[in-house]
């Protein structure tokens, strides 16, 4: 998992390569000392797991590949992305996780990809109702540490 607090080495800059082994290497220990004291007014809490104030999840592309959707696919539980059909109600109205980890205003989901029409295979439902979601950014194909698509 990627959390990030006070204290911790800071992520690699945006041109490195994102190494996921190194990254838990050096966060095995935090993940093991989890914040106990109840009595803490700033306590983030997921799945009945206890960090410390100032955690966020940050995950990378390659992080939400190779921990989190593999974690999906395997069919093993996540405590930070659940599943949502963004497409079943107007973007507004959507009951959207609050987690204290998450930075303000995002979200992270899994969502199912509905087609267009029967025969449609590249077309997806975007929008209901009054709403729509866009793409603010292209297609980018996510690399291994080695250069390779993953």
């Amino acid at each position: 998992m990627m959390l990030r607090s006070q204290g911790m080495p800071p992520p690699p800059p945006v041109n490195h390569m994102y190494n996921l082994e190194e990254h838990q290497r050096r966060m095995l220990h935090y993940h093991r000392m989890p914040h106990t004291d109840p009595s803490s007014s700033s306590i983030n809490t997921v799945k009945g797991r206890v960090y410390p104030p100032g955690s966020r999840f940050l995950p990378t592309n390659l992080g939400c590949v190779r921990v989190h959707l593999r974690n999906k696919v395997e069919k093993k539980k996540s405590g930070f992305i659940t599943t949502l059909d963004l497409y079943k109600d107007d973007p507004w109205l959507l009951d959207h996780v609050q987690n204290d980890l998450f930075p303000r205003g995002e979200w992270y989901y899994f969502t199912p990809r509905n087609k267009r029409g029967a025969s449609s295979c590249t077309r997806t439902v975007r929008g209901r109702g009054g709403g729509t979601w866009k793409t603010t950014s292209g297609k980018e194909p996510i690399k291994d540490k080695d250069e390779k698509v993953i």
